[in-house]
């Protein structure tokens, strides 16, 4: 009995422990929703980095069940009359002769007196018997109503697509000050592609526009540029490109403009001071001695002061 009562306690606390960590559990959250009664619909949120895609299916079924067939009732059987029971002819008795007065003269006749006759029984009629009414087959029963049932199956999902990540590229890895530089950040237009309940869904990214921040106060805009940086130190360029967001459900709908997304990147461009060319060195001029008449000072017509 204690035994009973510590396993009875022990599932109960499980319980309980089950409920509570239940309550706690995570709900999940869907990114964007739909509604529909019936039919299928569909809705997109575009977020910093990525559009989601939902759709939901309602599908309203209606199954009828056949009715059981009835019993069939029995043929009702109309009852037979009784044959009539055939009816006795009464035989008349002739009745007696009254005897004639006697006459003067009695004729004389021929044959067997009338009164000695037997009478002619008569043939008794055979009784005939009326045709037995058949049985009349019972009507078959109306067929009862068919049940009918209905029932609403609901399925929802969601897709989630981003752009392409966006590049850098410089010409240089060092600048010097003063000295420009190309950039480009390579985008064009492109697709994703998924499936949102068995139907092929695509999403299309297209830029609009491409923005650049070269970290020194200046900023330009446009797939290639080219900058010059006027001082010396590390700067961080950062390119960002705007794309317009589309998506299409194969069977449901065109493409559904869905807001736009930003995608960017970012490099540290080093500056230098410009290195200029420096002369060599001029080489020392060797002596030169030379035999002249007298002293050259101011003197250049004297032989050998003119070199």
């Amino acid at each position: 009995m204690k035994l009973f009562q510590a396993n009875r306690t022990l599932i109960l606390a499980t319980a309980g422990f089950l409920m509570a960590a239940y309550q706690f559990s995570p709900i999940p959250v869907w990114a964007c929703s739909t509604s529909s009664s019936s039919g299928f619909s569909y809705s997109a949120n575009t977020g910093p980095s990525s559009v989601t895609v939902c759709a939901k299916s309602v599908v309203s079924t209606k199954t009828t069940a056949p009715a059981k067939p009835a019993a069939p009732k029995p043929p009702t059987v109309a009852p037979a009359k009784p044959s009539p029971k055939p009816v006795a002819t009464a035989t008349t008795k002739p009745a007696p002769a009254t005897p004639a007065k006697p006459a003067l003269l009695t004729p004389i006749q021929k044959g067997v007196p009338t009164s000695l006759l037997k009478p002619t029984p008569q043939p008794t009629p055979k009784p005939v018997a009326k045709p037995t009414a058949k049985p009349t087959p019972a009507k078959p029963s109306s067929a009862p109503n068919a049940s009918s049932s209905s029932s609403i199956k609901s399925s929802s999902a969601e897709v989630s697509f981003s752009p392409e990540p966006l590049a850098i590229w410089v010409a240089k890895d060092v600048a010097s000050v003063g000295e420009e530089v190309a950039f480009w950040a390579p985008n064009s237009i492109h697709y994703k592609s998924g499936s949102l309940l068995g139907k092929p869904t695509d999403v299309r990214f297209t830029p609009v526009n491409t923005h650049w921040d070269f970290g020194d106060g200046d900023s330009g805009a446009g797939e290639v540029i080219a900058h010059g940086f006027s001082a010396v130190g590390s700067f961080d360029v950062v390119a960002s490109v705007r794309y317009s967001v589309e998506y299409q459900i194969s069977g449901a709908s065109g493409w559904v403009s869905s807001g736009e997304i930003v995608v960017s990147d970012s490099l540290s461009m080093p500056v230098q001071t410009l290195d200029l060319p420096v002369a060599p060195p001029r080489a020392p001029q060797a002596k030169v001695f030379r035999l002249v008449g007298e002293n050259c000072l101011g003197k250049r017509s004297v032989f050998g002061c003119n070199p």
